[in-house]
């Protein structure tokens, strides 16, 4: 068995010599596209005292995936057309906003919901590539495995004849793995001995379901009741299954809700630069 390691590593030294094998870094930055969105809903609705009515509802597609991301790798060519890369990414996805609002004599009652997310991504890929001249167009395909924080804001404003009452609330979901798939195809252009500019398309398919779900803002009629609130109020805890019984939930601990699927997937473009050791 020693013998057989010791050919074997003889061997892989010897393609190495041949093929030029070496390490390589990238450093780039891109926009993400949303891809695969779920809808969102908004409504508004308008009454006069004369019973006439105006009604408008909207629909709205969005994915976490889109916004602006930045990026390193850290990456090995086995030879002169085969690598294989790890980039890490953060992306800072675009706001999402949606809301209804109820308008009427006397009376009013809007709610606004804005949203984003801050995603953190390792993508272990494999790297086919050829050259011709200084260009290099090359395709990866691989895994995405990462973890998000979703911040969830709402603004609610009552106004009847007598009071108005508001509410402001921020919440924070994150916990759990995501787990993708992203390939890309790209070109390289040798600027210098061991530098290369790069142009690359991704397109990627995932999603994310968190399982925490923090309440970090409660202001109702402009006092702060975060410190009061309990516990089951403050935090959430994201399940695949929930079983009722008799009795109330314990206020002392997290409240349960089933988990639910938010999109991350993108088409995106990004410039860069790569060095070769």
């Amino acid at each position: 068995m020693k013998s057989l390691g010791v050919i074997l590593f003889a061997v892989l030294l010897s393609l190495s010599e041949t093929y030029g094998q070496n390490f390589f870094a990238t450093l780039h930055s891109g926009y993400g596209f949303g891809t695969s969105p779920q809808y969102y809903n908004s409504s508004k609705n308008i009454y006069d005292n004369n019973g006439n009515y105006n009604i408008s509802n909207s629909s709205k597609s969005f994915s976490f995936g889109e916004g602006l991301y930045v990026d390193g790798s850290f990456g090995y060519y086995f030879n002169a057309n085969i690598g294989a890369e790890l980039d890490l990414q953060y992306s800072n996805s675009s706001n999402l906003s949606y809301g209804y609002s109820l308008i009427q004599p006397g009376y009013s009652n809007e709610n606004k919901t804005d949203a984003y997310s801050n995603a953190y991504l390792a993508i272990p890929s494999i790297i086919f590539i050829t050259a011709f001249n200084e260009f290099k167009p090359y395709l990866k395909i691989g895994a995405v495995i990462g973890m998000a924080n979703l911040t969830y804001s709402v603004k609610t404003t009552q106004v009847q004849p007598v009071n108005t009452n508001s509410l402001e609330a921020e919440s924070l979901y994150n916990g759990g793995l995501a787990f993708g798939y992203n390939t890309a195809i790209g070109i390289e252009y040798k600027a210098e001995e061991h530098v290369g500019l790069i142009l690359e398309i991704d397109d990627r398919s995932l999603s994310y379901a968190p399982t925490k779900g923090k309440l970090n803002k409660d202001i109702v009629n402009g006092e702060d009741h975060l410190s009061t609130d309990p516990v089951d109020i403050k935090e959430t805890d994201f399940v695949d299954e929930i079983n009722y019984s008799n009795g109330t939930s314990d206020p002392n601990k997290p409240s349960q809700q089933l988990k639910s699927s938010y999109p991350f997937s993108s088409v995106s473009i990004s410039v860069g630069v790569k060095y070769n050791f």
